[in-house]
C-alpha cells in the first residue's frame, strides 16, 4: 500500500459504508471519499493536466479541500498547499515561486478581506478559466455527483499503478519558518504512508473511533493525523475554523474521545468555561508543532482527567513524524522527552564542529535517516538541501538521546542565545520560568546587546487573576539558573500571537518583544541622556549653518510649530554669532551635541575659547532676551577636557512623548 489511490481503494472496498470524514454539514463514507477523489482527478485531466503539473489549493479547511488534494495526486499532479491565512501578496509570491499552472480556490482570509482577490490571482498567474476550480465549501459538493462515472478512470488507475508514482513529487508544503522565508518542501506518497503506518501501529490500542482535528490542512501534521486515523478505519471530524469553542462543541455533540490540535489551542480549551463538559470524555490528546514544557504537559493531561497526552516530534521534511512515545510510557517520561524512533528509523546526534556523532547524553544536532524523508526543497541548490551525502537529514534542532533511547529537545540551533560567549538554550530558561505559579505560557528569545552580544529576554502570559513581581521572580530563579540565564526583562502579554497553523507565531511574538524591549532600553538610556547628534563646526569662515540646520530639522521632527522652531533656531544662531564676534580670535571650532533626556531636549555647544556664559537670571548678552523666550534653562558649565559648555534645555510640547519619538524614528544612539 504505497500510494494514496491504492490505500483509499482498499478502504473503499473494506469499509464502504463507514463514515470517513465529517466537515461542516457534509459527511463522506470511505467509498464516497474514494469516488469523489476519482471524479476530481478526472476533471483535472479533462482540463488538460499533465503528470508533474503544479496545482495550487488556496482555501480554508473543508471536505472539498481534502478531495481536491487527493484528486490532484491521482491525476499525476503536484498539490501546492497554500496557507489560507496569508496576505494576498505573500500567497501570490509562493504560488508564483512554485510555478502553479492550475488553481483550486475557496474562501480564504485574503478573499474575505480583498474584493476580487481570486480574479486578481488568476490574472497574475495567467490562468485561463478552464484551469481554475471553485472548491468553496457549501457552494459545490461532490456528494451531488455520486451517480457520475469518472471519464478518465482508466488513466487514473494507470497513473497509480506506475512503480515510480509512490516516490515522485506529489505534495508541496511550505515550512512555517518563524525566522526566515518559507521553503517549498517536496513530499511523496510513500513517505506519508510510512509515517502514518508507524503512528497507526503505535496507537491502534489507544485511539478511539472518532477524532476531532483542529489543524490546518496545509500543515503536515494535519494531513498526517487524518491519514493515520484513516489507516485505522476511524471517523475524522475536521474543523473548518480552528478554535477552542469549535472543538469543544464538536466533541460534545458527537461523543468524540480523541482530540488533535496544537498546544496553544489545548491551553485555550482548558480555560474555556464549557471545558468541564468534555473534560472526562476525552481519552487521547495528540499534539505537535512545538515543545511543551514539562509543567504545561502535566497541566494539560491532569486537566483532562482521564486522557493521555502524546506530544509527537516531527517535521515537514519527514512527512510529519520523527519520534513516538510508547503508549505505556509514564507521564513523567512523556513530559520530559519526545519519544523514541519508530521501527526502521535511525536517529543520531551530530556535532557540527567536530564533524562526528556524539555519545549518549551529549547535546548536538538531531539527524535522521529513513525512507520517509522529503524529496527535496523546490528550486534550492544542492548545498541548501536538508539531506547530506550520507543520507542524513539535518533537522536544525538540538537534542540528546538518553540511556533508554528517548530523544530530548534542547532547542533550535538558530535559537541558541550566545551571551558573553556562553551558549544558552531557551528551553532551559523556559522550563525554569514555567515552574512559577503565576506563569501560564513562556517563550524566551535572544536580543542584540551592545556589551554581551545577546541578552536573554522572556515573554510570558499569566494565569487568570495572577500578579507578577519581576524582582521576586528573578530572585527565585537564582536557585535553578546560572546568572547568565536569568532573563534581563520579563514582558507580560495578555496572550501570545498564533500563526495560521495554530502554533505560536514566534516571529510575530519576537517582533512585539523587541518593540517592548526598545521602550525599556530607551527608558534606561533617557535617565543618562541619549546623544542623537554630535558634530564639530570648523570655524575658519564662522559658518554656523550646519548647527542651525540640524537644530531646525530636529525641532520640526519633534512636532514643534513653525513659530517656535524659528524662535529656537534664532536663539541658537544669536548665541553662536555673539560668541564668535565677542571672542573670535580664541573661539576655535564649535562642537554641538544634542541630547534627549526624559523631559528635556538638551543642546550643548562648546569651544576652545575664553570663558563666556549666559544664565537664565542674568541678561549678559543681546541674545539672552531672545533665548529666554523659548528656552526653559540656559547655563554654562566648565568641562576641564573641552573647555566651556553652553547648554540650552527645551521643554517638550505638552502632548509630546520623547520615548515614542525615539522608538518611531528608530534613531541611532551614539
Amino acid at each position: 500500500m504505497k500510494t494514496f489511490k491504492a490505500f483509499f481503494s482498499q478502504l473503499s472496498e473494506q469499509e464502504n459504508a463507514r463514515i470517513a470524514l465529517a466537515a461542516g454539514d457534509e459527511t463522506y463514507t470511505y467509498a464516497q471519499l474514494d469516488k469523489a477523489a476519482d471524479l476530481f482527478a478526472s476533471d483535472l485531466i479533462e482540463a488538460g493536466l499533465l503528470p508533474g503539473d503544479h496545482v495550487g489549493i488556496w482555501s480554508f479547511n473543508s471536505a472539498n479541500w481534502l478531495i481536491a488534494m487527493l484528486g490532484i495526486v491521482r491525476a499525476g499532479g503536484v498539490a501546492i498547499l497554500g496557507n489560507y491565512s496569508m496576505t494576498y501578496p505573500d500567497i501570490r509570491d509562493l504560488l508564483v515561486m512554485t510555478d502553479v499552472s492550475y488553481l483550486c480556490f475557496g474562501t480564504s482570509l485574503a478573499s474575505v478581506k480583498m474584493e476580487g482577490a481570486v480574479e486578481k490571482m488568476c490574472g497574475e498567474l495567467k490562468l485561463p478559466h478552464e484551469k481554475v476550480f471553485d472548491i468553496t465549501a457549501g457552494k459545490t459538493s461532490f456528494l451531488d455527483r455520486m451517480d457520475e462515472t469518472p471519464k478518465h478512470k482508466e488513466e487514473i488507475d494507470e497513473i497509480a499503478a506506475r512503480p515510480e508514482d509512490a516516490s515522485r513529487d506529489a505534495v508541496v508544503i511550505f515550512t512555517t519558518g518563524t525566522t526566515s522565508l518559507p521553503k517549498a518542501v517536496l513530499l511523496n506518497q510513500k513517505g506519508f504512508l510510512i509515517s502514518e503506518l508507524a503512528q497507526a501501529k503505535a496507537r491502534e490500542d489507544i485511539f478511539g473511533e472518532k477524532v476531532c482535528v483542529g489543524l490546518p490542512l496545509f500543515h503536515v501534521f494535519g494531513l498526517h493525523i487524518i491519514f493515520t486515523y484513516f489507516l485505522l478505519k476511524k471517523t475524522v471530524y475536521l474543523e473548518e475554523k480552528i478554535g477552542a469553542e469549535q472543538m469543544i462543541g464538536t466533541t460534545a455533540d458527537h461523543d468524540i474521545t480523541d482530540l488533535a490540535t496544537v498546544a496553544s489551542v489545548y491551553l485555550q480549551i482548558i480555560k474555556h468555561p464549557d471545558f468541564p463538559g468534555i473534560a472526562g470524555r476525552v481519552h487521547v490528546l495528540t499534539t505537535a508543532g512545538g515543545a511543551l514544557t514539562p509543567v504545561q504537559y502535566m497541566k494539560l493531561e491532569t486537566a483532562f482527567a482521564d486522557a493521555k497526552l502524546f506530544n509527537e516530534y516531527g517535521q515537514t521534511e519527514m512527512h510529519g513524524l520523527i519520534t513516538l512515545s510508547p503508549t505505556d510510557t509514564p507521564i513523567e517520561k512523556r513530559a520530559h522527552s519526545l519519544g523514541k524512533p519508530y521501527p526502521g528509523e535511525e536517529i543520531r546526534i551530530y556535532d557540527e564542529k567536530q564533524k562526528c556523532f556524539v555519545e549518549t547524553g551529549e547535546i548536538g544536532e538531531i539527524v535522521i535517516r529513513d525512507d520517509s524523508q522529503l524529496n527535496g526543497y523546490y528550486k534550492l541548490p544542492p548545498e541548501k538541501q536538508a539531506v547530506d551525502a550520507d543520507g542524513w537529514l539535518h533537522t536544525g534542532d538540538l537534542g540528546y538521546l538518553d540511556e533508554e533511547g528517548f530523544l530530548h529537545m534542547a532547542g533550535r540551533i538558530k535559537d541558541i542565545i550566545i551571551k558573553n560567549g556562553e551558549n544558552i538554550a531557551p528551553l532551559d530558561v523556559e522550563s525554569a520560568v514555567t515552574q512559577i505559579d503565576a506563569v501560564s505560557e513562556v517563550k524566551v528569545f535572544g536580543a542584540p546587546h551592545p556589551i554581551f552580544g545577546e541578552s536573554v529576554e522572556c515573554c510570558i502570559t499569566l494565569r487568570d487573576g495572577s500578579d507578577f513581581d519581576e524582582d521576586a521572580v528573578k530572585k527565585s530563579l537564582k536557585k535553578t539558573l546560572t546568572p547568565a540565564k536569568i532573563p534581563s526583562h520579563f514582558f507580560v502579554f495578555p496572550e501570545f500571537p498564533l500563526a495560521p497553523s495554530g502554533k505560536l507565531d514566534q516571529r510575530g511574538l519576537k517582533l512585539l518583544m523587541l518593540r517592548k524591549l526598545r521602550v525599556e532600553v530607551v527608558k534606561d538610556e533617557l535617565e543618562k541622556g541619549i546623544v542623537v547628534a554630535d558634530l564639530t563646526v570648523k570655524n575658519t569662515s564662522y559658518n554656523i549653518m550646519p548647527v542651525t540646520s540640524l537644530v531646525k530639522e530636529l525641532s520640526y521632527s519633534m512636532g514643534y510649530g513653525s513659530r517656535r522652531v524659528r524662535e529656537i533656531v534664532h536663539a541658537v544662531e544669536e548665541m553662536l554669532m555673539e560668541r564668535i564676534i565677542n571672542a573670535y580670535e580664541e573661539v576655535g571650532d564649535i562642537r554641538i551635541r544634542i541630547i534627549f533626556q526624559q523631559e528635556w531636549m538638551r543642546v550643548e555647544f562648546s569651544d576652545s575659547g575664553n570663558e563666556y556664559y549666559i544664565e537664565k537670571n542674568k541678561d549678559t548678552s543681546a541674545s539672552a532676551k531672545i533665548i529666554l523666550k523659548v528656552v526653559d534653562n540656559f547655563a554654562t558649565m566648565r568641562n576641564e577636557k573641552s573647555g566651556i559648555y553652553y547648554c540650552m534645555d527645551f521643554l517638550y510640547e505638552d502632548d509630546f512623548s520623547i520615548k515614542d519619538f525615539i522608538i518611531s524614528h528608530d534613531r541611532e544612539v551614539k
